[in-house]
């Protein structure tokens, strides 16, 4: 049997912190076993070629994501929904994280209203109307976190069409 990956787990979480492939042999600390004095409590096993079901070594971060520890055992959890998610360690769930998406979104808004800093200008020969047109799209933008509150996909939001 042929070791397919090192992998070092929080004990206390079941989370992989550390995913190696073997150059070769075995190297001193890399035994399986609990490592003395570690915080957080980490042990290393070894995953074998075929306990990797079929991922080959440049797909470590795939064992990494998709397994956990659990009753001894290594537990599939999957991908999570979007990056938006964490794994709930307790409860063995992915949970949408609100303040990631948020994040991500107010920063894809903030690159919309950026491109049309422009209009707002006193000097950006708009007339009234397109000025008016613009000051509506802008409001629009900065409403998306009020108006779609309930989002939990980028996609799930209906981005405003800017004016012409």
């Amino acid at each position: 049997m042929a070791i397919r990956y090192i992998v070092y787990v929080n004990t206390d979480t079941g989370e992989i912190t550390d995913i190696q492939t073997p150059g070769g042999a075995i190297q001193a600390g890399q035994e399986e076993g609990a490592i003395k004095n570690s915080n957080p409590p980490t042990e290393i096993f070894h995953v074998y070629t075929e306990d990797a079901q079929g991922l080959d070594a440049m797909q470590q971060g795939l064992f990494m994501q998709n397994y956990y520890r659990h009753n001894d055992a290594w537990a599939l959890r999957g991908a999570p929904p979007t990056e938006h998610y964490t794994w709930d360690t307790t409860n063995r769930v992915w949970v949408f994280d609100s303040k990631s998406f948020w994040q991500f979104a107010r920063m894809f808004r903030n690159e919309k209203l950026g491109e049309c800093d422009w209009t707002q200008l006193r000097d950006s020969n708009l007339t009234s109307k397109q000025l008016t047109a613009w000051q509506i799209y802008r409001k629009d933008l900065r409403d998306i976190p009020y108006d779609y509150s309930k989002a939990t996909s980028i996609d799930a939001i209906t981005w405003p069409t800017p004016p012409k």
